[in-house]
């Protein structure tokens, strides 16, 4: 059994132009953030449990207070003929500040909105936990069988906006079919209830067919999809996608259409790029995504690019769109950061970047910006007991 403990702490500094992204009352001045950030791990050849805990405390000239905390556990564990994995996650936020996109690229880079993004203003807390558990089986089988369960809790506290708790929760069960080896078929059954505070309870009902072509460079994909909101009529949708390896490089994209609430169609997809270069790397991801049923589109676009001057020192530049827009409502939010850091590695464990970025906020019209002067200094390290 390999065990190991890994820990992190993390200080920032910021000198901005305006703190919060509020307009018309810009304040500028310093912010400090301190993250601590803590993981274990231990695995075996057939289970591998983790548990990762982050939390962060923001000092302002007028204030401190507690910042993001999440705390995460997964478990897997695999045979031979069957896969099983258990997930649980709760992230505390405070949504006393208006945030920037950056705020909401994961621990992979990739810029995830989150469903209330566009209601993320004024003051309070901001709770989200998440249980998964899915099984798989038949692995080794020409066909295979798929089960999984999940349920999120959206939870407010304290908030000046009016902010509604949200729990949904969802199973899905599926079919994997291996036609010959290069084409494999899975068909999908969903049922998702979203119980909404001063709403009634909102069940769909989802049908997804897919086959899978496996090709020398990568994956050709094509789905069709049908969803039933309560009683009201079927929402279709389709998709093709396409993915390419090469050595230094790969791409991936997909392209479909998809029934709105008012039966509108609409297309929707994403474009992502990577390649690696002798000194570097880069990389390019855009989409544009609509829910069957819904009338919010999500479009975000991020890039980034990274030189290293040498094994000690490195550039990196990064740029993050992100934007709602409701139909229902005609409400639009789009924030955007621009960043450049310069890094260097003081030892094998502690990093310093020293950078400059700017954000921008447009909340139907009415936009704000922030300039900042930030340094970050890190240090993480390993311990096996």
């Amino acid at each position: 059994r390999d065990r190991s403990l890994n820990f992190g702490i993390d200080q920032r500094f910021d000198a901005n132009s305006d703190t919060d992204l509020s307009t018309p009352e810009a304040e500028d001045g310093f912010t400090s953030v301190t993250t601590l950030r803590f993981g274990l791990l231990t695995e075996t050849r057939t289970e591998r449990f983790s548990a990762d805990l982050s939390t962060n405390f923001r000092l302002t000239e007028d204030a401190s207070e507690a910042g993001d905390s999440s705390l995460r556990f997964a478990y897997g564990r695999n045979s031979a003929d069957s896969v099983l994995a258990l997930s649980a996650r709760t992230t505390r936020s405070d949504i006393e500040f208006l945030r920037s996109v950056s705020d909401f690229v994961d621990a992979d880079g990739t810029l995830v909105l989150p469903d209330d993004f566009d209601e993320l203003a004024g003051t309070g807390t901001r709770l989200i936990t998440s249980l998964g558990a899915s099984l798989r089986w038949g692995e080794t089988d020409p066909v295979g069988y798929s089960i999984a369960v999940n349920q999120e809790l959206l939870r407010y506290t304290d908030a000046s906006a009016t902010l509604l708790d949200r729990t949904v929760t969802s199973v899905d069960a599926g079919v994997r079919l291996n036609i010959n080896p290069v084409t494999t078929a899975r068909i999908n059954l969903g049922f998702s209830q979203t119980d909404e505070d001063e709403s009634p309870l909102e069940d769909r009902v989802s049908l997804r067919g897919g086959v899978t072509f496996d090709r020398p460079l990568g994956d050709l994909t094509g789905q069709l999809g049908a969803t039933r909101i309560d009683d009201g009529d079927l929402l279709w949708s389709a998709s093709v996608g396409r993915t390419i390896t090469l050595a230094d490089q790969s791409f991936n994209g997909t392209l479909g259409v998809v029934e709105d609430g008012e039966r509108d169609v609409l297309v929707r997809g994403g474009l992502g790029y990577t390649r690696a270069l002798p000194t570097g790397q880069i990389g390019l991801s855009a989409s544009s995504e609509v829910d069957s049923g819904d009338a919010e589109r999500k479009t975000t676009v991020q890039a980034n690019y990274s030189y290293q001057l040498n094994p000690l020192q490195n550039w990196r530049f990064s740029f993050a769109f992100g934007s709602t827009q409701d139909g229902d409502n005609n409400a639009d939010l789009s924030t955007a950061s621009l960043s450049a850091a310069y890094g260097i590695r003081l030892t094998s464990d502690v990093q310093v970047n020293l950078g400059v970025s700017a954000s921008m906020r447009d909340d139907d019209g009415v936009r704000s910006d922030n300039q900042s002067v930030f340094i970050t200094l890190g240090r993480s390290f390993t311990r096996r007991p």
